[in-house]
């Protein structure tokens, strides 16, 4: 396999990502515990974030790593979570704080630059978006609706969670450095 090739399938996985959202989230709106779609929408999940593990290592394996590829693959996971758990939230399977938080917390991740890097508890706030999702497409696929209330209180903590990072960033400042020094000064 070239390098042009494993390129240009690490882009179609961030592009295939971006043009599947409105179907993921039309089809969440639908969705009922148990009901037939269910096991689908869990299996179509499933796409959003394993192609998010696979894209970015791809592209930097193949040198194709580019700035406008970083944030195009922000926005994906971005947009993916804020609408997902936007349907979610109109569908009842969470309240409305969550999809609000992947929005604010994600717009400054975009503002402030994916180039930048992101410190580990944005990071784990992007993993906890993924998985709350995951827990709404999931709760499709079980039968009954005692998943809803599990899932609405999760997405609170979510919530929560993802405010205590954006109150974090803020104290330290736009300018502040972030983690440990070493003795030398350096990183």
């Amino acid at each position: 396999m070239t390098i042009s090739v494993v390129i240009v399938a690490a882009r179609t996985l961030t592009l295939a990502r971006l043009m599947g959202i409105p179907l993921f989230a039309w089809w969440l709106l639908g969705a009922e515990p148990g009901g037939a779609a269910g096991p689908a929408l869990f299996v179509f999940y499933l796409f959003f974030p394993l192609s998010d593990l696979a894209d970015g290592p791809l592209a930097r394996w193949a040198g194709g790593a580019r700035p406008l590829w970083g944030r195009l693959d922000a926005l994906a996971d971005i947009a993916f979570n804020t609408s997902s758990l936007l349907a979610a939230a109109w569908a009842g399977w969470v309240g409305p704080w969550a999809p609000a938080s992947v929005a604010v917390l994600g717009g400054r991740f975009l503002w402030r630059g994916p180039e930048r890097g992101s410190d580990p508890w944005g990071r784990a706030a992007g993993v906890l978006f993924y998985l709350l999702t995951g827990a709404v497409a999931a709760g499709a696929a079980v039968p009954g609706g005692g998943w809803r209330w599990w899932t609405a209180r999760a997405g609170e903590a979510v919530a929560l969670y993802a405010l205590m990072v954006l109150l974090r960033g803020m104290r330290a400042g736009p300018g502040a450095r972030r983690g440990r020094s070493t003795p030398g000064g350096g990183r």
